[in-house]
């Protein structure tokens, strides 16, 4: 596990989840009213940003600009 004001890295080779698990982690944490920050080498800010969308609405990730003003009133 880890603890409040804990620095960790998850390391593993390409397509395994890594992304994902930190998407996941970080949803979590922004619904239990905590921060964090986000560093990825492998992917770019639109698709964290996408994932995170996805995550946080429930709406599949293909989906989201097919409901974008629904996305922006469930993330108000």
């Amino acid at each position: 596990g880890y603890s409040r004001g804990e620095l960790f890295a998850v390391c593993a080779d390409s397509g395994v989840g890594k992304s994902v698990f930190l998407a996941c982690m970080t949803a979590v944490n922004l619904l239990r009213g905590h921060n964090g920050l986000y560093v990825s080498c492998e992917i770019d800010e639109a698709e964290i940003e996408e994932r995170l969308d996805a995550i946080l609405t429930g709406l599949p990730i293909q989906h989201l600009t097919d409901y974008k003003d629904d996305v922006f009133d469930m993330l108000e």
